[in-house]
């Protein structure tokens, strides 16, 4: 019986065994096709990889001029940061100019509206100094005529003096003369 159980064993055993050739053989089978996959992936993933390294070396080509092209925006970027503070410098002092100008027009006005009165005011003194003047043309005129009639008057007084005069010396001359008649007769 033994003998027995070991072939009913031995048949289940063979029979285990087939099945499990069997499926070694699907697995085998499942693995070879896993493995043709896998390098089918693997030539794949070499293509891809390929492919990518193509595709970067491209790009990197690509990238480089658009790399140079950022750089050259980016001293664009900052000349005209430059620029612009330059800019906002000059507007700055264009209003301090301009902020200075207005204050220096108005002082230049008021200095403008001082001097207008003072020429106005001299304008004024100048009138009065010509109706002066006027004034003082007429005085002399009167006292330039009152002195020509005066000099004209002394004129004749000199005259009449000289005359006086000549007339005293000759009637001293002749009082002179009359005393020494005088004298003699005595």
């Amino acid at each position: 019986m033994e003998f027995l159980q070991l072939k009913i064993e031995k048949e289940s055993l063979e029979k285990n065994l087939d099945s499990k050739n069997k499926e070694l053989e699907k697995c085998q089978k499942e693995l070879e096709e896993l493995a043709k996959e896998q390098k089918n992936t693997v030539d794949m993933c070499k293509q891809w990889k390929e492919v990518c390294l193509a595709e970067e070396l491209k790009h990197a080509k690509e990238i480089e001029p658009l790399k140079e092209k950022i750089e050259r925006y980016k001293r664009e970027v900052e000349n005209l940061k430059s620029i612009i503070e330059i800019g906002k410098t000059t507007v700055e002092n264009a209003k301090q100019v301009s902020t200075d100008l207005v204050a220096d027009n108005k002082k230049r006005q008021l200095k403008e509206s001082e001097l207008q009165e003072n020429i106005k005011a001299l304008e004024i003194q100048v009138e009065k100094t010509e109706q002066e003047r006027d004034n003082f043309k007429e005085i002399v005129e009167m006292q330039s005529k009152e002195l020509d009639a005066k000099t004209k008057d002394n004129t004749q007084l000199l005259d009449n003096f000289k005359d006086m005069s000549s007339k005293h010396d000759s009637c001293l001359e002749v009082n002179k003369q009359k005393e020494c008649e005088l004298e003699e007769l005595k």
